[in-house]
């Protein structure tokens, strides 16, 4: 569902990149959920987007819970990172 709305905003033209996996990431699995998460109902899912404006890639961890810093996220280094909480 979020890969979907992002691949339509990449369409418009709203973010950098030739082709959407230079555009954006999207990521709801193991790899930003631990078992105690999974026991708590948590779900965290972690977004990266490459906007127009400003001209830079943004992370956003969004979920609940613990906050997680920017090099603990596996395969993405951010220039700057948001933190959001559900």
């Amino acid at each position: 569902m979020i890969e979907n709305f992002l691949s339509n905003e990449w369409r418009i033209g709203a973010m950098f990149g030739d082709k959407p996996e230079k555009a954006f990431v999207a990521r709801g699995d193991r790899s930003t959920i631990i078992r105690n998460d999974l026991d708590q109902g948590r779900l965290i899912c972690v977004v990266g987007v490459a906007p127009r404006k400003p001209a830079e890639f943004v992370i956003f961890r969004i979920g609940n819970g613990r906050l997680i810093l920017p090099t603990e996220i596996p395969n993405l280094s951010p220039t700057r990172s948001v933190q959001l909480a559900t």
